[in-house]
């Protein structure tokens, strides 16, 4: 398309008049129509008596030669500069003899080029387009896909799609290249996540690993709506479920959620007897291994024996290496007398708990094999002293210590009455009930009681009484509950029977 910007000057009384319009022409149109100056060349005069020719230069203006033969076609033949191509024109005018002369510009302006700045659709708005240019002649209307031109440069909204953008300078010069601007539709961000579990129950040791495909990098990774990371792990994390979301360059969001699981709590129990111990695990993951020196070695086997008696820390592993500890005590066993743990023994009388030899370390002496049914009973848990004299038909019971802990069961060793030469003839009906007693005891013989003698097993006497009968009532109702020895004398032979006070 060629256009013409006309410029008007006045003319001066000097040998050329001041230029008149320029000619313009768009981009590429270097054939131009020199005649359409013609009016503004001849002013006022008389058109049908002035002609006008057209010349390269001013000399040959002056002197009428070198005519510019076919001015209603001439081609431009200057070199373009900065990508303009101008050329001067010159006019001489002949009225009725009278010779003036002038000139004017010939200019091909540059291409138009235009560029843009593309902005693609993201999550939250579609595309725009700005456009701008460079060449012809400001300013410029813009047009999309052939619409109308309007001075507004930019175009947003824009959907997924291919869209051509034109350039109109205001001599109505177009871009000589179509702009062809593609709107890319918008890639789908997928993202999986896999999980690594707890090791152990209660632990934070677990992990997820987002794998992420699609969208537009680069790609933000958030755990639980935390804070944002560029990493694609997430670790130190507890068991349960996971909301990860991810985020790329275009705002797009996509999530997924991830389980951590972890295995059951790992417990074990333990049971220690004659000197071994039996441990039994479960949860956790299996295979498991034990210790009993605090982890310094583990065995496969669940089993420890010929452990020496103290107080052990079991310690239970799984594969995982998840531990578990439980405390035990390995009990000390019962001391010995030639290799029994119960016997009957023959004494001599007034002999003490010391002349009874028993294999064993730290030996104590008791009148009871047993705590009471977890009753604490203070007389019955005091040990005897060694001094204590052997009474007749009583059952003493021994334990040892070894490492601190004393025997749970204890020797029992029974003194045969016949070692203390106690006549049995003189007490052959002998009895006294209740026994145990918690008020009065009743005693009764064939022979005269002579002395009746309540002993404690410290060896303190408590009560003595004289019926010189055949029977008795003791009131034992102020007696502290315990354990007692009663010294029966008749006929001058003495019987000692232990009594229990409720």
């Amino acid at each position: 398309m060629k256009k013409i910007l006309l410029s008007f000057f006045l003319f001066t009384s000097l040998s050329f008049y001041a230029q008149v319009a320029n000619l313009t022409n768009c981009a590429g149109t270097k054939i131009f129509n020199l005649t359409q100056n013609y009016s503004l060349l001849v002013g006022n005069l008389n058109p049908t008596q002035t002609t006008v020719t057209y010349h390269l230069t001013a000399a040959d203006a002056l002197s009428g030669a070198n005519t510019i033969s076919n001015p209603t076609n001439f081609t431009i033949t200057a070199t373009p500069a900065n990508g303009v191509t101008s050329q001067t024109i010159y006019a001489r005018i002949n009225n009725l003899g009278n010779i003036t002369t002038n000139y004017f510009n010939l200019i091909v302006n540059s291409t138009i080029i235009p560029t843009a700045i593309i902005k693609q659709i993201d999550c939250i708005n579609n595309g725009s387009v700005t456009v701008t240019a460079i060449g012809g002649t400001a300013p410029y209307t813009y047009s999309k896909n052939g619409s109308s031109f309007t001075p507004n440069n930019v175009f947003d909204n824009l959907l997924p799609g291919s869209y051509s953008f034109d350039v109109k300078d205001t001599l109505g010069c177009l871009n000589v290249f179509n702009m062809v601007i593609t709107i890319n539709q918008l890639p789908p961000l997928v993202i999986t996540a896999a999980s690594t579990s707890v090791n152990c129950s209660g632990n934070a040791d677990g992990s997820i690993t987002v794998i992420t495909a699609g969208g537009t990098l680069p790609y933000k990774y958030s755990l639980n709506n935390g804070p944002s990371q560029a990493s694609t792990v997430f670790t130190g994390l507890k068991a349960g479920t996971h909301i990860i979301t991810v985020t790329d360059s275009s705002n797009c969001l996509a999530t997924a959620t991830a389980t951590i699981t972890e295995p059951l709590a790992l417990t074990a129990t333990t049971v220690s007897s004659n000197q071994s111990v039996i441990v039994t695990a479960s949860g956790g993951v299996s295979p498991y291994s034990y210790s009993v020196d605090n982890g310094q070695v583990f065995q496969v086997n669940n089993t420890f024996n010929n452990l020496i008696p103290g107080n052990y820390v079991v310690t239970t592993r799984d594969n995982n290496g998840c531990i578990t500890q439980n405390p035990i005590v390995v009990n000390t066993p019962s001391p010995l007398i030639n290799g029994q743990p119960k016997l009957t023994i023959e004494f001599k009388a007034g002999q003490t708990l010391a002349d009874l030899v028993v294999e064993g370390q730290n030996i104590k002496w008791y009148l009871n094999q047993n705590p009471l049914a977890g009753k604490t009973n203070k007389t019955s848990q005091v040990p005897l002293p060694l001094t204590t004299v052997i009474m007749d038909g009583t059952t003493y019971y021994a334990s040892q210590t070894i490492n601190g802990i004393e025997s749970v069961q204890r020797l029992a060793v029974t003194v045969k009455s016949s070692t203390l030469g106690i006549d049995e003839l003189t007490f052959k009906n002998f009895s006294y009930y209740p026994n145990p007693v918690k008020n009065v005891i009743s005693i009764s013989n064939d022979s005269i009681i002579d002395e009746l003698i309540f002993i404690s097993v410290k060896g303190k006497t408590i009560l003595t009484q004289k019926p010189n009968s055949l029977s008795a009532e003791i009131d034992l109702s102020n007696f502290s509950a315990g354990i007692y020895f009663l010294k029966v004398t008749s006929d001058g032979v003495k019987k000692t029977v232990k009594i229990i006070k409720n």
